[in-house]
């Protein structure tokens, strides 16, 4: 949606989790089991069959100090999501590039 903004999520050390210039998207937590990462979401201000909270579980591939690879499980075969680390006073913020 927005071509020169970062998006993606700022995950907090106490568990919380916070959308990134995705106004629709709202992440509230995440957890980790393993090598899967689990995020809690919602949508707000559009109309869908299903607003609920969902959770969207990822398998971590590949992680480092600057970048983590995600394979979300309901993905097709093949797909990731790279997000780089960009650090900003008051936490640690991963913005996606989709490959």
């Amino acid at each position: 949606g927005l071509d020169k903004e970062t998006q993606g999520f700022d995950l907090r050390k106490d568990g919380s989790a916070h959308s990134i210039n995705m106004y629709t998207l709202i992440y509230e937590k995440w957890a980790l089991s393993k090598d899967t990462l689990l995020l809690w979401n919602h949508t707000e201000g559009v109309q869908q069959k299903d607003s609920a909270a969902t959770v969207d579980t990822t398998l971590i591939k590949t992680l480092t100090d600057t970048t983590l690879v995600l394979f979300p499980v309901k993905a097709a075969e093949g797909y990731l999501e790279e997000y780089e680390k960009k650090i900003e006073k008051g936490g640690n913020r991963k913005g996606k590039k989709q490959k």
